[in-house]
């Protein structure tokens, strides 16, 4: 409890201990006033780190995302330089055969 609505109990508590009907309805909407924007506050932080734990979460796929395309990258030319020396295998091939007649 914040000091802003114990400040407020205290004023609704003395307004109902005099007997001062105002005082004690000022009182109770202070106290609840500064229990709602203790509540609001609570809830922006914790806003907020949920913000910060999906941006987290954003980077960290980010980055295995970038790592496997890289990796599919190596892949793709690896195979790309396989296919290339098999039809320059086969035009080898075919040349010695033409070569040979």
């Amino acid at each position: 409890m914040s000091l802003e609505e114990l400040a407020g109990k205290a004023k609704e508590l003395f307004g109902r201990v005099t007997g001062d009907k105002k005082t004690e309805v000022e009182g109770k909407v202070e106290a609840t006033g500064a229990n709602l924007k203790n509540k609001a506050h609570d809830a922006m932080d914790k806003a907020e780190a949920k913000k910060e734990d999906v941006e987290a979460k954003v980077e960290a796929t980010s980055t295995d995302l970038k790592h496997e395309a890289a990796e599919a990258v190596e892949s793709v030319t690896h195979a790309a330089e396989e296919v290339k020396d098999v039809v320059k295998g086969t035009v080898d091939g075919v040349k010695n055969i033409l070569d040979k007649k």
